[in-house]
């Protein structure tokens, strides 16, 4: 019989260079998950925005790569079983462009407040903060490199800090991750674990420190314009534990963020838009049964 009668064997399986190609595709299909720092950041948008006191004036978008945002403000602080109330003025500036961002915070009682971010190459990336206040300084400097699937971040201080924080891409949806630092005068080392799970629908992240504190955060998408979310923090050393519920509404004109916590807190953000040409005004509100204290705020954002 000629070899063209001769029957090829067969197999089901493909060969094992085609098999380390479609590992190496399906490798490549994870996405780049987010920084370890930032595993609730859903939640923490939603619950915490940036609540503030008496008036606040935003001139956010000068042009296209400056804004400005003058403030007049009262920082309430606790003194025994009384709330002093301090009011003072603060000038925030931002500066953007495609790899720099620049942020300084500068207040009337002499404390200053700067960020810059550089994307060094597409992967890394470098922030520079600093801090001063009553003649004291503080410095940190953070390098960060994103890669396909995972993020390596590397935090140092001239406070004695020193860490590093890495999270990786489990499947599409997870992503697991964990922290290491050293801080203050004694060096005590610290460890922190962590995990994310998010999809179209909903955001689960939960993280655990050594230091005793155990977060966790659940935020649920009911449709494109309503998101209902949940924190709890407990710190398993001293039993302290505080819960937290709230949502997101955005709506044709306007934003509404509001929560309540198991300390009796209630507190509400509100952003209305007045035209087209970039006028919003704000509102903010916090009314603290526990401590019988409410505090509101009014401003006007202009954006362009």
């Amino acid at each position: 019989m000629d070899s063209y009668g001769e029957k090829l064997p067969q197999t089901t399986d493909p060969p094992k260079e085609f098999q380390k190609e479609e590992e190496k595709i399906k490798n490549t299909d994870l996405p780049c998950p987010v920084p370890y720092e930032e595993i609730h950041r859903e939640v923490l948008t939603t619950l915490y925005p940036d609540l503030f006191e008496d008036l606040r004036f935003d001139f956010k978008g000068i042009n296209q790569s400056f804004s400005l945002s003058p403030a007049m403000l009262t920082d309430p602080k606790e003194a025994s079983e009384t709330i002093i109330c301090t009011s003072y003025y603060e000038s925030v500036a931002n500066f953007l462009d495609s790899h720099l961002m620049l942020a300084t915070r500068v207040m009337a009682d002499g404390k200053l407040n700067a960020s810059l971010k550089c994307n060094l190459t597409k992967e890394l990336r470098s922030i520079v903060s600093f801090d001063y206040k009553d003649e004291h300084s503080r410095t940190h400097l953070q390098l960060g490199n994103g890669g396909i699937d995972s993020r390596i971040w590397l935090p140092l201080g001239d406070d004695a800090l020193l860490g590093a924080s890495y999270i990786k891409s489990i499947t599409p949806g997870l992503s697991l991750g964990s922290q290491v630092f050293l801080g203050g005068q004694h060096r005590k080392p610290a460890l922190s674990l962590g995990a994310r799970f998010d999809n179209d629908k909903m955001v689960v992240s939960w993280n655990t420190t050594s230091t005793g504190m155990v977060a966790f955060s659940y935020v649920q998408k009911v449709s494109g314009k309503v998101s209902l979310a949940f924190d709890n923090m407990y710190n398993y050393k001293s039993g302290e534990e505080t819960m937290s519920v709230g949502c997101d509404c955005v709506f044709t004109k306007c934003r509404l963020r509001g929560k309540i916590d198991s300390n009796g807190c209630v507190a509400g953000f509100l952003e209305q838009q007045l035209d087209n040409k970039g006028l919003n005004f704000v509102f903010s509100a916090v009314i603290d049964t526990k401590r019988k204290d409410s505090r509101f705020g009014f401003g006007l954002s202009v954006r362009q």
